[in-house]
């Protein structure tokens, strides 16, 4: 609740020189406002009378004053209130049943006794001239037509175009995936997983210990574990499935033995004949003979005729080369590992690191923390400052810290930090700052700009500001 106390020291005024002033009271106004809506300015404010007692034959005139530039003319005045004696209220009555036009005009307030309440509410059309212009109470204490003295001037609230300011909240990390290629290989024709044949004891290790490192950590949860298993595209084609099959469900049964808490979260698939695998391995060798081992695949849907006319392009020497190094590879199984971050976890383990040991944080780990409070709280904001410590030029940091700045009235701050970012968060940031310093034509087109980007924030200014300048 925002309050002033009117301290006003009234005289008897009428010419007379040397009169001591007396304290006569003192008008409360509390909850005063002035905002604007759309096309219209609301002036609203409450009046407290209680410690107020004006002489009987005086009058205290208080009139709300929008001020808008330096000159008398730059303001304008809305209806004024009258706090009268007694004797001052009985001449205002005579005057109004008389018919007094005079006496009709503005007066929209009028109380002769101490303890009484007024509540003051004017709407006025709003003009761009209105922007950024204050709100005074201009007060005159009265004794007659030419006694008058005016007192203190008691500014009250300033109008600040009501702007929405964009923050950038990236969006939260999906599932995320490791791909492993495990050379675990198998002997020609057979199904069977020995772990000490070729590397497969290495490999089977390999893959445990990835496991685990997202398993062993609170806030990540393993998701899946996808094999597929292949052979090498030799030999009978419903014989190869049956091998890639039977691979890829040796490894799950291994690691369901190891990890029997992982044993639902393993998936199988298979791949009968790897001829993509063996492109790759000849594309690596000779690129010409990869590019034509590419066009025949893509002409040779067949995998006999592939099978076919893979050794007459090659020779029988180099098939014989290719069934002895390249083959034996193509005999493996292939894992992904799918895990997602916990958020809650998670957010509880970043704000502790980002308070007491923030030297191991990526940026993207302060946007988790700051998720979890409204962009623009002063709660968001220090989760942002503790990310502009850590990475005082990273775009995104900076473009909040300065939406923070822009929100509070910083604009010094704003001016200082506010870069030329395309996004169309950034556009719309930098045209509030261009607008509030006057820049007003650059600031439509940036407002413009945003929207077509998608803003809902440039969408909402640029409607406001088409109301005022329409």
């Amino acid at each position: 609740m925002r309050r002033i106390w009117m301290g006003m020291l009234l005289a008897c005024w009428g010419g007379i020189a040397g009169v001591t002033a007396q304290k006569v009271g003192e008008l409360h106004v509390e909850n005063y406002e002035l905002i604007r809506h759309g096309n219209q300015i609301n002036v609203s404010m409450f009046f407290d009378g209680n410690n107020l007692h004006v002489p009987e034959n005086k009058e205290l005139k208080v009139q709300p004053v929008l001020v808008y530039g330096n000159a008398e003319q730059d303001s304008l005045f809305l209806p004024y209130m009258l706090f009268t004696g007694d004797r001052r209220e009985r001449i205002h009555h005579r005057e109004r049943a008389l018919g007094n036009a005079k006496a009709l005009r503005h007066e929209i307030y009028s109380i002769s006794v101490s303890g009484e309440n007024v509540t003051y509410y004017q709407s006025i059309p709003y003009n761009a001239n209105y922007f950024h212009s204050r709100l005074v109470l201009k007060q005159e204490l009265n004794s007659c037509a030419d006694c008058s003295h005016r007192l203190a001037t008691i500014p009250l609230d300033t109008l600040v175009q009501r702007f929405r300011i964009a923050y950038l909240i990236p969006e939260p990390l999906q599932e995320s995936e490791k791909r492993i290629s495990l050379d675990i290989q198998f002997p020609l024709n057979n199904d069977h997983l020995v772990v000490q044949y070729a590397n497969n004891d290495a490999e089977l290790h390999r893959l445990v210990q990835d496991i685990r490192e997202i398993t062993d950590q609170p806030h990540l949860k393993l998701t899946g574990v996808h094999l597929t298993g292949y052979a090498s595209p030799e030999g009978n084609y419903d014989h190869n499935a049956e091998l890639a099959y039977t691979r890829a469900h040796v490894v799950r049964d291994f690691l369901a033995s190891v990890l029997p808490e992982e044993r639902d979260k393993i998936s199988l698939d298979f791949t009968p004949e790897d001829w993509e695998g063996l492109y790759h391995l000849i594309e690596r060798k000779n690129s010409a003979r990869g590019r034509a081992v590419r066009q025949m695949l893509d002409e040779t849907p067949s995998p006999v005729k592939r099978e076919e006319r893979i050794r007459k392009m090659v020779g029988a020497t180099a098939y014989r080369q290719l069934l002895q190094e390249a083959y034996p590879r193509l005999r493996r199984v292939d894992c992904r590992i799918r895990y997602r971050t916990d958020t809650e976890a998670d957010k509880i383990r970043l704000a502790a690191l980002v308070r007491e040991n923030p030297d191991g944080l990526q940026v993207h780990d302060y946007f988790i923390v700051a998720a979890d409070y409204r962009p623009g709280t002063p709660e968001f904001h220090k989760v942002m400052e503790y990310a502009h410590v850590r990475f005082p030029e990273n775009d995104d940091v900076v473009l909040n810290k300065a939406a923070y700045a822009l929100q509070t009235g910083d604009i010094q701050t704003a001016r200082e930090l506010i870069r030329e970012d395309n996004r169309m968060e950034g556009l719309n940031n930098r045209a509030v700052l261009l607008f509030l310093e006057g820049d007003w034509d650059l600031a439509m087109q940036l407002f413009r700009e945003a929207e077509q980007k998608g803003s809902s924030e440039a969408g909402h200014n640029l409607r406001e500001v088409l109301a005022v300048n329409d």
